[in-house]
């Protein structure tokens, strides 16, 4: 089975293109904060632009566990 590569691109349902790992944090951000992923993906562009940082590198800290939303 193919898998696409770490770099593709995605577009969300806000029309901007993100990756795959944007994708992934999303997903843990929605159970971690308990909202919608559209929330969730909100959350994520905020904290970003809240700590002068990329969506990806958020994103790769989410993965990472060292950022966590909610409890």
């Amino acid at each position: 089975m193919d898998r696409p590569p770490d770099d593709a691109q995605l577009v969300g349902a806000d029309g901007r293109s993100y990756g795959l790992r944007v994708h992934q944090a999303t997903g843990m951000v929605a159970v971690q904060a308990d909202c919608s992923i559209p929330a969730a993906l909100d959350l994520l562009v905020e904290y970003a632009a809240q700590h002068e940082s990329t969506v990806d590198e958020i994103a790769s800290d989410v993965i990472d566990r060292r950022v966590r939303f909610g409890n």
